[in-house]
């Protein structure tokens, strides 16, 4: 599984190791607020940060793999849990979310449904990784905000992309469904 996530920075565009060391610290952040909430069938193995500020911009990244903390039972690999993110701006179209690996069978609550519990586990696990990546400086790279990337401005491309910080988010209770996401290589 792989989730693409844009970080947006007020400094100049950053080097390779500045890159690399906001990939160590969102896998870091990834761990602290996630790894307890995962079976131990699923491993994080690696954070590529990529600058999109130009085509040759510099690429960093960090591998220090971890496995869930909780035993056995993964619900399925196409099973996932939608954070809905909120932006600034209102338009039409699909609407920024990140779809979280699903956790184990125990935190359903009905076969389609997330309990209450997890809920808020992921709420609270979501709120800290904002935190731990927002507003924060790697090396001479300070970040702002995550956010999402538009491209398109109805079926024209932008000449310059817009990033629209993200204001707030909520958690799904509906067990939601990667099957056409999980071999999708668009990273």
């Amino acid at each position: 599984m792989a989730n693409i996530l844009h970080i947006g920075y007020s400094s100049a565009p950053p080097v390779a190791a500045d890159l690399s060391s906001l990939a160590a610290a969102v896998q870091t952040s990834l761990d602290t607020n996630l790894h307890t909430l995962y079976c131990a069938e699923l491993t994080q193995t690696e954070v590529i940060a990529t600058d999109l500020s130009s085509d040759s911009a510099a690429v960093g990244s960090a591998s220090v793999p971890w496995s869930g903390y909780v035993g056995t039972g993964f619900v399925s690999a196409g099973s996932a849990i939608l954070v809905n993110w909120s932006i600034g701006r209102r338009y039409r179209g699909g609407k920024p979310r990140t779809y979280w690996p699903a956790g184990p069978a125990v935190d359903l609550l009905t076969p389609s449904t997330w309990s209450d519990g997890t809920v808020a586990a992921i709420v609270a696990a979501m709120t800290g990784f904002k935190a731990d990546i927002e507003a924060h400086t790697f090396g001479d790279l300070v970040t702002t905000s995550l956010g999402c990337v538009s491209y398109r401005s109805g079926n024209l491309a932008r000449v310059d992309p817009i990033f629209e910080p993200f204001t707030s988010f909520s958690v799904g209770t509906l067990v939601r469904s990667q099957r056409r996401r999980i071999t999708a290589s668009s990273f």
